[in-house]
C-alpha cells in the first residue's frame, strides 16, 4: 500500500507531518494489520519505525532538529528528492505484540 512522505515521516521522526491524525492511524493500522485505538499509537509507532526506515531509508532523518518553523521546508525537500508516495509492506508476523486494547488501557492506568 502507498503512503505519503508526511505519513512516513510522522512515524519515523515522531513529529506530526500529516495534516490530520487520520494519516497516522492509516499507516499504523496498515503496518500492524489492526484497527488501533488512540492509546496504542505510540507503541505501534515504536514497533513500526525500524521497518519503515528499512523500506524508506531516506526517512531516518539526521541533522538539525525539526521544529514547527522548519517542518514544511523539510517535507518539501524530502518530497523533491524521494517522491510524495511510498510503497510499504506491513510488519511480519511476530513483529507486533497484539494486545486487547481495553486491557492495555487498564494496564496503562495501573502503572
Amino acid at each position: 500500500m502507498k503512503f505519503t512522505t508526511a505519513q512516513v515521516l510522522s512515524i519515523t521522526t515522531g513529529r506530526m507531518f500529516c495534516e490530520s491524525i487520520d494519516g497516522v492511524y492509516e499507516i499504523l493500522n496498515f503496518m500492524v494489520a489492526e484497527s488501533l485505538m488512540t492509546h496504542q499509537l505510540p507503541r505501534a509507532a515504536k514497533a513500526c519505525k525500524d521497518s519503515i526506515i528499512q523500506q524508506c531509508p531516506w526517512s531516518g532523518i539526521d541533522g538539525d532538529p525539526i521544529t514547527s518553523g522548519t517542518y514544511e521546508s523539510v517535507l518539501a525537500d524530502i518530497e523533491a528528492k524521494a517522491g510524495k508516495e511510498h510503497e510499504l509492506t506491513p510488519l511480519a508476523a511476530g513483529e507486533w505484540d497484539r494486545k486487547d486494547p481495553i486491557t492495555e488501557a487498564c494496564d496503562m492506568r495501573k502503572s
